[in-house]
């Protein structure tokens, strides 16, 4: 049983005491004497890149339990702030995962253009990423809007097809023609 600083009594009795009072200080002074349940909450994930993000995200929903708390319902603010503080995590993580996801398909998608070779200058590793983006996004001539907006939201944003096709009003099929079409045009500037 965890035995907090600040009990689910003193918090509900706090939100009965404060209801009707105009000024919302005392939500700013409930969030920081429950901040230590979130910094607990990060504490059972582990995350060793992103903890400060990952800790933000637990204050963010810590907040919104606090403002979103309804006394009046038999219901604890700790269980309650555990599924909001658990919620923006799950969702940051998803987030990231979908990124990484969305940059590593980046290299499967271009097929023949390896992005890590091993080249002995950073120098000329960075030089070869600014041509290719001022080739291939730059170029008004290489690939259409349609093209970039489609190969943009599916490779790097890593959104489906499914999503993109109902963006465009098109059919998933012809989605995925006009992004292999803009690939092809890609490979072939970059062979």
């Amino acid at each position: 049983m965890n035995f907090y600083a600040v009990s689910n009594l003193d918090i509900k009795m706090t939100y009965i005491a404060n209801e009707n009072k105009s000024s919302k200080e005392w939500l700013r002074k409930l969030f920081e004497q429950t901040k230590f349940f979130a910094d607990s909450r990060v504490k059972k994930y582990n995350f060793f890149l992103h903890n400060e993000e990952v800790r933000q995200e637990a204050y963010l929903g810590l907040w919104e339990a606090v403002i979103t708390y309804d006394y009046q319902k038999n219901f604890d603010f700790y269980r309650w702030a555990q599924w909001n503080i658990s919620k923006k995590i799950r969702d940051y993580r998803i987030n990231n995962r979908r990124f990484k996801r969305a940059k590593s398909s980046i290299k499967q998608e271009l097929g023949s253009y390896d992005f890590n070779r091993n080249l002995c200058d950073q120098e000329v590793r960075l030089e070869m990423n600014y041509l290719c983006k001022e080739l291939v996004f730059d170029d008004e001539k290489l690939l259409s809007k349609k093209e970039k907006d489609i190969i943009i939201n599916n490779i790097f944003l890593g959104k489906k097809l499914k999503e993109i096709a109902s963006d465009y009003n098109l059919s998933i099929e012809r989605v995925r023609q006009v992004r292999n079409n803009g690939l092809e045009k890609i490979r072939a500037i970059l062979a």
